[in-house]
């Protein structure tokens, strides 16, 4: 995203750690649509929402985090590696099917459960199939996890995006 703002870098004052945060609220906008769809045909199928419901914006959160600092990771990056776009669509791709998306965890064997749940969009899914579509309260502990791993990587990847945003212009 930097790369294609390059004359931001170069030319003008911008406050480029904006970037992130703009392509990040960008894919929220589009996410809530498709959640609110999800709602919907949930609502119609089974005749009520859940009152759990609520509950999701405490696994959205930590999650929107994550993103971000993932954003702010990659973005920083991408100016020094420029095929960095390659590698994350099959990093991405690969996600979806080592996340219980598709299926639900309990199809995995139990030897691999507690690897997956160590993929934060495991427990970002799970929780949030649990509140939105069966009623159940958020697996607490889970969420505890989520919530220090997020709180955890978006200053450290603020951090890094700032030291290596030095090095911008030079590389643009």
């Amino acid at each position: 995203m930097i790369l294609a703002h390059s004359s931001y870098v170069k030319k003008v004052v911008f406050p480029l750690g904006t970037l992130p945060v703009v392509v990040v609220l960008g894919a929220l906008i589009t996410a809530a649509f498709g959640l609110l769809i999800v709602i919907l045909g949930h609502a119609l199928y089974s005749g009520r929402v859940e009152a759990t419901a609520p509950l999701f914006i405490l696994i959205i959160i930590p999650y929107l985090l994550l993103l971000l600092a993932s954003a702010y990771v990659l973005s920083a990056l991408g100016v020094y590696l420029r095929d960095i776009g390659q590698i994350v669509s099959f990093v991405v791709t690969a996600s979806m099917f080592l996340t219980p998306i598709f299926y639900p965890i309990s199809s995995v064997p139990p030897s691999f459960r507690t690897l997956m749940q160590l993929n934060p969009l495991t427990i970002v899914v799970e929780e949030t199939r649990s509140v939105l579509l069966f009623g159940q309260a958020p697996n607490w502990q889970a969420l505890a996890f989520l919530w220090m791993g997020a709180l955890v990587a978006l200053p450290a990847a603020i951090w890094v995006f700032n030291r290596l945003r030095a090095g911008f212009a030079d590389v643009l």
